[in-house]
């Protein structure tokens, strides 16, 4: 029994042992397994033939998802802790049952794919069955400029035909009170900035349907007596479609409604990329087939990234990776790169016996010249993963807008479109290049520009031309309002701030 668990007959996780004439096998949930050896055994098996003299293998270091990372032991220890947290944001296949779900919010990657390079760890854990990223051809190249740094370019025609599409599934949830009622709202009190079009009279949308910002998701008002407020849900700042639509019953019975909509996101210039070992970067250029280059045989790469991301990060792993996934390519058979079982040392000889470079090097050429680059470059597939992090979800800009009504200046927050911050760093650098004015109107021409009339006797804050304690003619004198607030906050403390003029 046991070497069939050794040889993965049975499964990893079952205790068998002898006690007297009897063998006990168990496979009860919940049991701690330790690795012994290249086996898990529980404590129960461990008392009873005292393995405790076995060795633990080296691999079994490393948590979840640093086992996840091929080759790790080639690449140094920091990369290793990035490149786990990297597959923690990555946009893959979340939940089997993530359609019937009701989350805030849940990102699925449309076409995730089985890495061609895997490991041990990958196979008992079942990461396949919900693989997380794309095995894409990827070039080292400096090319045209638009991956400098840790950018990338990808190619356009691969996201045409579905590379890195992700889905964003939201959730809208409200529900019912005495006050408060879900449907269509009526006409007198519909707001003049929404469409109420795309709600039925049961104020819910239809499943298929497609909403715009300031479409109207949810249909709701609220009565106080004779005064009725609309407090409808409407959509902000994004495209989608309706997936599910719930009615349910709450807790205080009371409905329940929740509408799931889900938001198209296409791969765009600013979104961010990583590789298993953390070689992560934004999409510098989505670049058109005709533009981009091209090895001897036409393969053209999904991917281009900079050769300057690697000598002084030292990610060995990434290149050990390629060279076996482009060895996996020719086989047709997966590679196992756990962490300390790769061999360098026949590293290759499957693309030197296919009539490769057993470098993982090619001859390319310009898609702009159609010239064969001097160099040779190293290309081939590679697991990346499209992160969270989305540019079309951050992005954010205003020139003006509503105001907080206790300071007048904006409020914060992308979700409130609150005003952006002009801190220490940015003023420094307007200082230094001698734009006085343009520092005077971007921290207070465009930000709570008052006027105030001030007494120069007696140096207060007074109403009017002329001050009624002193007699004295004032001056009119342009504060930020935040000032003046806090002059009277001063005050009601007895302290009290002069202003000289």
């Amino acid at each position: 029994l046991r070497e069939y668990r050794r040889h993965h007959i049975l499964p990893l996780g079952i205790s068998i042992f002898v006690q007297d004439v009897y063998v006990f096998v168990w496979c009860d949930e919940g049991r701690f397994l330790t690795p012994i050896g290249t086996e898990m055994i529980d404590p129960l098996e461990r008392y009873a033939h005292a393995h405790d003299t076995l060795l633990a293998t080296p691999t079994n270091m490393f948590g979840i998802c640093a086992s996840l990372i091929p080759a790790i032991n080639h690449s140094p220890a920091s990369r290793a802790c990035f490149g786990a947290n990297m597959i923690k944001q990555a946009v893959g296949h979340t939940y089997n049952n993530a359609t019937s779900r009701t989350d805030t919010n849940i990102f699925q990657l449309h076409y995730p794919q089985k890495p061609l390079v895997t490991t041990r760890t990958s196979d008992e854990v079942r990461v396949d069955e919900m693989p997380y990223g794309i095995n894409v051809i990827v070039a080292i190249l400096s090319y045209s400029g638009f991956n400098q740094e840790d950018a990338c370019i990808i190619h356009r025609g691969a996201i045409d035909r579905g590379l890195f599409v992700s889905s964003c599934f939201m959730t809208f949830a409200e529900e019912e009170s005495n006050d408060i009622k879900i449907g269509q709202v009526p006409v007198g009190v519909r707001r003049t900035d929404a469409n109420y079009n795309t709600i039925c009279a049961d104020g819910l949308p239809l499943v298929g349907q497609l909403l715009e910002p300031g479409d109207v998701v949810i249909g709701k008002w609220s009565r106080d007596g004779d005064t009725q407020t609309d407090c409808s849900i409407l959509v902000k700042k994004i495209r989608c479609i309706v997936t599910h639509v719930h009615r349910l019953q709450s807790e205080s019975d009371y409905l329940l409604v929740k509408v799931v909509v889900r938001e198209l996101h296409i791969p765009e210039i600013g979104d961010k990329f990583a590789s298993r070992i953390s070689q992560k970067g934004v999409c510098g250029m989505v670049m058109s087939t005709e533009d981009m280059p091209f090895t001897k045989d036409g393969m053209i790469p999904d991917m281009i990234i900079n050769p300057h991301a690697f000598p002084s990060r030292m990610t060995i792993s990434q290149l050990v990776e390629c060279v076996m996934g482009k060895e996996a390519c020719i086989d047709g058979n997966r590679r196992d790169a756990t962490a300390f079982t790769v061999d360098t040392n026949t590293l290759g000889n499957t693309l030197r016996g296919a009539g490769f470079d057993p470098m993982g090097e090619e001859e390319m050429y310009s898609g702009v010249t159609g010239q064969r680059f001097a160099a040779r470059v190293f290309i081939g597939p590679t697991y990346y993963m499209r992160l969270k992090h989305m540019v079309g979800d951050k992005i954010h800009a205003r020139d003006s807008g509503a105001v907080t009504a206790l300071t007048r200046s904006a409020p914060e927050g992308r979700r409130r479109d609150g005003g952006l911050k002009f801190g220490e760093m940015e003023r420094d650098a307007l200082i230094a290049h001698g734009a006085s004015q343009m520092l005077l109107e971007r921290l207070f021409k465009f930000s709570d520009d008052f006027s105030v009339q001030v007494c120069g006797k007696c140096h207060e804050i007074v109403y009017g031309q002329i001050c009624k304690r002193c007699n004295c003619a004032t001056c009119q004198v342009d504060v930020p309002y935040i000032f003046k607030l806090i002059r009277q906050e001063l005050g009601a403390m007895n302290l009290r701030l002069a202003i000289e003029i």
